[in-house]
């Protein structure tokens, strides 16, 4: 079985990738390929480091055939802040990105499998209305970002106050 740590090219990632190393084969993910694969070298041991942008399906495929036939642990640090990105690509990376990805995960995890996904704090930011959150629930609808601006909301500069 596999361990998978996403967002490990540094920071809180990369701490986790250091405490799992020593349990048995693990897969380093960063939208950053040089940074993550200067981690699992400096890890060594059986660690295999992969370029992984969670809006890209092509990649989350790659890091589905790497992990083989199960996952142990997956832990995903990997996320935007208002600091770092437009609204649409906190939405597209922090909400569809993260769905897509443990819809793809899922065959791969067994009894006993644990998952630890940390996101930033641009998720509580958006007022809470209840046709929001309904949208929100459902963030692999084609039309998610429609049925948003259909609401008044922008999900292109989204602003989060609420008064």
């Amino acid at each position: 079985m596999t361990n998978v740590v996403i967002g490990a090219g540094s920071g809180m990632g990369r701490a986790v990738a250091e405490v799992l190393a020593p349990r048995g084969r693990l897969i380093v993910a960063d939208v950053n390929g040089d940074s993550v694969k200067a981690v699992a070298d400096e890890l060594g041991g059986d660690v295999e480091a992969l370029t992984f942008d969670l809006t890209d399906p092509d990649t989350t495929t790659a890091l589905l055939a790497a992990a083989g036939d199960g996952i142990d642990a997956l832990v995903v640090t990997a996320a935007l802040s208002s600091s770092m990105a437009n609204g649409r690509r906190i939405f597209e990376v922090n909400l569809i990105g993260y769905a897509n990805l443990l819809a793809a995960v899922e065959p791969l995890l067994h009894e006993g499998s644990v998952g630890v996904i940390f996101s930033s704090e641009s998720g509580y930011a958006a007022p809470a209305t209840p046709e929001l959150v309904e949208v929100l629930d459902d963030p692999l609808a084609p039309d998610f970002f429609d049925r948003m601006s259909k609401l008044g909301f922008d999900p292109d500069h989204p602003s989060f106050d609420t008064e």
